[in-house]
Parts: C-alpha cells; structure tokens; sequence
C-alpha cells in the first residue's frame, strides 16, 4: 500500500532539493558506509535511499543493481513518518506491504530503516538495510543504522556548506572585481575634472588670456565642477539608496518646472556633444505632492544618460504627460527617447546593474561610473514607481512612471518673482569657517543687494545675533569651536526665530533628518547652485516676512 504523504512534504521536498544531490555520481563516503554497515548489520542490501515526490533514489546502494524505484513500492517513503528506525521483519505479515510487488517477487521480505532527518525535523528518506529473507533486527543493528544516518545527513549538509562557500567565494571575487573596477574608474572620474580645475585655474592668472578665452576657461571650470559634484553625488546617492535611509517629502510642486530645471541643468553637457534636447510638456500645471529632489534626482540621471549615449549631433526628446488615476491621484509620465549605435546598450536591463558604464569597451566613449540609472529606477521604486529601458533599433526610451496625489487647487506654488527682488537689503549672516566658501557666500549674496555679516565659527555666529537682528542665517554644520548644530540649537534657545538654512557638504539623508530635527528651516548641499540659493533663501524670506 502507498504510504501517507508528510505534512510538511512541500518543505520536505525542498529542502532535498536544496542538498542537489539527487541524480549525481556515486561518492565514495556514501559508499564506503553503506558496504561497512551490511557487514556489520550482516544484510546483503543496504542503501541510502532518498525520496522525492515520485520515487526513491539510491545515492548509495549494495547488493542491488538499480539507482531508483518508484515511490509507491518504497519501504523507504514510510519511514518519513517514522521518529525513529522503521524495522519489518516480515513484509509478507505486515499489511502495508504484503501486496508490494518487490515482497511478491521475493526481492525482499525485512527491512529496517532509520529517518534521514536534518536539523530542522524534515525527513529526506533513509538509511536502510534490506534482506530477501524474514530476520529480526538487534538492538545493536539499529544503533548502527541511527549512527549512520545521522553521518549521511553530516555528509549532506558538508555538501551544502561547501557549495555555499565556494559561491560565496566566487561572489565575492566578482565583488571584488567589480569594486576594483570602480575604484579605479571612480579614480579616473574624480583626476580628470580636478585636473581641468587646476589647470583652467592657473590658466586665469596668464596676462595674455583675452576676454573671450577667460570666458571660456569659466565655462570649462564651471563644467568640471558639475561633473566633479555629479561623481560624487553619485557615490552619496548609491549609499543612501544601499542602506536603506532615505525618507522622502511630501510637498506640492509643479512637475513641469521640476523638469525644465532638470533639463537646464543638462543642457551644457548636451550643447558640447551638439545634442539637441526637444522638450513636450502640458500647458496646464501639473499639480502633484511628492519629493521634488527625488524626482529631479530620478529625472536628472535620465536625461543625463540619453544624452551621453545619444549620437553626436543627434537629439533627444523629452516628453513629460499627465492622466488622472484613482481618486485623487496623479500618473506622471516622463519618456526620455535617444538614437544611440552603442553596442554596449543593446541589453537595456544590464544597464540598471550597479557599476554598470554600458560602455565597457575600453574606448570611454561614454564613461561616468554607472550608477545614474541604478538610482533613477531605485529611486522611483522608493516613490511607488519604476522606470523602464527598452530599445528597438538604434532608439532607447526610458520610461519614469509614478503615480503621486494631487495637490490641492488651493495651493499657489511659489512666487515666481525675481529672487533677487526678495533678498535685496535682506540681513543675511553667515557662519562658515572655510574662508573660501565664505567670500563666495558673500559675493553671491551682495550681487543681490543683501546685506552679509559672516562669522567664522558658531559662537561667534551667535554672539554676533545676539547684538544685531538677521533676517536669515547661513549656517555650516561642521565648525571649529561650536558646531552649526550646537549654534542653532542656542539661537532658538536665545529667541531667534527667523529662518537658519544648513549650509553644508553633508548631503546623506541621516543629516537631512538630523537637521531638520534640531532647528533648521532648509537643507542646501555644497557646491552651491547659485539659483537654487537664490531661490530658496527668497522663498524663506517671503514666508518669514
């Protein structure tokens, strides 16, 4: 008769699939246990049997000649229900297995069989000995039958250690493959727009340098600065991503000008390769409350990537649609299309594999550490999102789709007049102790008309509030003597209640969070983006009026 199928035959099942054991070549331990145990136990059958769904399989067997059987005739497959050593001393007296075709034939008439059990109580067959004739089994016999089943499950789970160890280790040298490759390529990112930086900045002191070409030396440097901040934005975002830790806003915003800032911040790079940007958007506002940085940042490493691959002279079209969802949703639709001849694209899905350059060929044609559409999709999926690459011919199209709730018609946006207008005779002070980033402060803000007083540290930046009134503070976060923390913490204490923005080279999301926790209205990351400081500081300072 068939045996009772386990309860836990499904994890049974796949835990024995789990050892890959089932269908290989005969292996001298198993061996060697099964030939000792029929002499000590003195059978001329014994086996390691294991079961799975429909048969028996001998990984190991004396005195037969066959590898399986069926499961419906197996002793074996009645041991899975057993706690201990299943014995039969006359199969013809017991009615389980009278009727079994193996008794019939006289292949075997007793049998005994201790479980094959692993450390978490699943069965995967047995250890058996067989015997054509009716016997009896001592109580030593089945000590030795307990013995060597318990070595056999030894033997399997060595088995599996030692497959996991060896993809362990060939893990981790493709990871350490692919670390080395990145370094060195993240080397590469990092030298090059430093040397341009040094070199165009020496090159600003020549007397003979005409208008024109100190123009162009101050593009070159602004140019290689951005991409200084892109590689390094980068690495920042991967990590974030990575860990876990980024939390996300929710704040009304209006998707189109977050892409037409997205798009102007790509432009240089597409006016040097001569790729043309062709932009389609609604007429009408697409109102959504959502993670404006997070979408530009998603939106950014888009545009960014179809413009590196996109052929010299070529285009790339950008179309940004809007629908409404379920009740009080938005779906925001942003296709970003290239014509590309780049072999190293044709498998699309590779392209989002972390480290991935797509172009591998050693030429650099493309370059960059390829990151930007690993944290483009990540960072839609974090938004409830996906992006998507597909490609038919020479045309690449990714596709961002996120569905995000409507902003509420009572919302205005932000006052779209001049910044400027905003921070003239605005009282600004500053707390920085980098000289360099303090002069630049400085400047940016008296080309305004604001009025700067700095500090150099935050105890000077909070004596000096407490004997002049500010509209707005600037604040670094890592200073000598007082920290920007500890400052702002003692100027809500001290009564200030104007906006304190975190000036800093910090740009984690854990800061952001801490930041926002200890008193600060705004977070802006270095190098500065000069509209952006504009902007923002303007946004602050209408609020606060």
């Amino acid at each position: 008769m068939p045996s009772p199928v386990p309860a836990n035959e499904a994890a049974r099942l796949e835990a024995l699939r789990a050892y890959r054991v089932l269908d290989t070549p005969p292996e001298a331990p198993f061996d060697r246990l099964t030939t000792l145990a029929a002499r000590l136990i003195g059978t001329p059958i014994c086996a390691v049997s294991l079961v799975d769904a429909h048969r028996q399989y001998f990984k190991s067997c004396v005195g037969l000649d066959v590898r399986q059987t069926p499961r419906d005739v197996s002793f074996c497959a009645h041991t899975l229900l057993e706690e201990d050593v299943l014995v039969v001393e006359d199969a013809l007296a017991d009615p389980r297995f009278r009727r079994n075709p193996l008794v019939a034939q006289g292949v075997l008439r007793s049998y005994a069989g201790a479980p094959l059990r692993t450390a978490g109580g699943l069965c995967l067959g047995s250890f058996c000995v067989l015997d054509p004739e009716p016997r009896s089994f001592h109580d030593s016999d089945l000590e030795v039958l307990r013995t060597f089943a318990a070595v056999v499950v030894d033997q399997l789970e060595l088995r599996l250690a030692s497959a996991r160890q060896a993809a362990a280790l060939e893990a981790a040298e493709r990871a350490s493959a692919v670390k080395h490759a990145f370094l060195r390529n993240l080397n590469h990112e990092v030298r090059t727009p430093l040397a341009a930086l040094t070199g165009f900045a020496e090159l600003l002191d020549a007397e003979d340098l005409s208008p024109e070409g100190r123009t162009r030396v101050c593009e070159s440097i602004r140019a290689s600065g951005a991409r200084l901040l892109g590689v390094m934005s980068d690495v920042l975002d991967f990590a974030d991503l990575e860990s876990g830790s980024i939390e996300l806003e929710h704040e009304p915003f209006v998707a189109q000008r977050a892409l037409e800032r997205c798009v102007e911040q790509v432009r240089p790079a597409a006016r040097d390769r001569g790729v043309r940007l062709r932009v389609t958007a609604p007429h009408e506002s697409v109102r959504v409350l959502g993670d404006e940085p997070r979408f530009r940042q998603a939106v950014d490493r888009l545009l960014d990537n179809a413009v590196r691959f996109a052929e010299a002279g070529g285009a790339v079209d950008v179309e940004l649609t809007s629908e409404a969802g379920a009740p009080g949703v938005v779906d925001v639709t942003l296709r970003v299309e290239n014509d590309t001849r780049e072999k190293s694209a044709l498998d699309p899905e590779r392209l989002f594999d972390a480290f991935c350059q797509g172009d591998e060929s050693g030429t650099r044609r493309v370059g960059g550490l390829g990151l930007g559409l690993t944290i483009s999709r990540r960072l839609a999926e974090a938004m409830g999102g996906g992006v998507d690459l597909t490609r038919e011919g020479d045309t690449v199209r990714a596709t961002l789709r996120l569905s995000l709730p409507a902003a509420s018609g009572a919302w205005r946006g932000a006052d779209e007049r001049t910044p400027a207008a905003a921070l003239r005779s605005l009282r600004v002070l500053v707390a920085e102790d980098g000289p360099d980033n303090r002069l630049l402060l400085r400047m940016l803000l008296e080309r305004v008309g604001a009025q700067v007083t700095v500090a150099e540290d935050g105890r000077r930046a909070v004596e000096l509030a407490e004997r002049q009134p500010f509209d707005l503070v600037l604040m670094d976060l890592q200073m000598p003597v007082m920290d920007g923390y500890e400052a702002t913490r003692r100027l809500r204490e001290g009564g200030f209640d104007g906006p304190i923005v975190a000036v800093t080279a910090n740009a984690t999301d854990e800061d952001r969070r801490r930041c926002a926790a200890g008193g600060f209205d705004l977070f802006l990351t270095k190098p500065l983006n000069r509209g952006d400081l504009y902007a923002r500081c303007a946004e602050l300072a209408r609020a606060a009026a």
